[in-house]
């Protein structure tokens, strides 16, 4: 085996490294993400983010370490919750990082200098950034009788043509 298909798979199994826990984001490839773990009571209501994943609670979504993003809770005869995850430089992970590159300084491995350049290009912003807040428990509200959930989704378009205006009518 050349050095190069030796760094190409190095760089592979770096770059995958630690995602064993950790689930992709859809549409975002193998941008740096975190879980965030959802309980409801009770339990059955369907979590969902801005990015197109849901499950059944209790559950686990994967959101972007230097994004967050939105969840949306729902459940038939409830109110629909709605919160925002944020994220933030994580000192510990900053930490990290300086001293991988300390080591790199001290003991300069060509390769492993490039895989530790390129593992870092390919984390972005992310590699520094952690979710504010992972774990959370949601009481679901029941809808009294006679209430509308406003956060809940419109009602499907059937198509119907809808006259907006007397002349319309009058001509048909």
């Amino acid at each position: 085996m050349n050095y190069r298909s030796l760094a190409v798979l190095s760089f592979v199994s770096v770059a995958l490294s630690g995602c064993a826990q950790k689930q992709f984001v859809k549409g975002h490839g193998l941008a740096p993400s975190e879980t965030v773990y959802i309980v409801t009571a009770p339990t059955g209501a369907t979590a969902s983010t801005n990015y197109g994943q849901s499950c059944t609670t209790p559950c686990y979504l994967p959101l972007l370490r230097a994004k967050g993003g939105e969840v949306t809770v729902a459940m038939d005869g409830h109110h629909t919750e709605r919160f925002t995850v944020t994220s933030s430089v994580s000192d510990a992970r900053i930490a990290r990082r300086a001293a991988s590159n300390a080591v790199e300084a001290i003991d300069p491995d060509p390769v492993s200098i490039l895989l530790t350049a390129a593992a870092q290009l390919a984390d972005g912003k992310g590699g520094v950034m952690s979710l504010d807040e992972r774990d959370f428990v949601i009481e679901m509200r029941p809808l009294e009788d006679g209430e509308e959930d406003l956060l809940a989704p419109a009602e499907p378009i059937t198509g119907e043509r809808i006259p907006i205006d007397i002349s319309e009518t009058a001509t048909e």
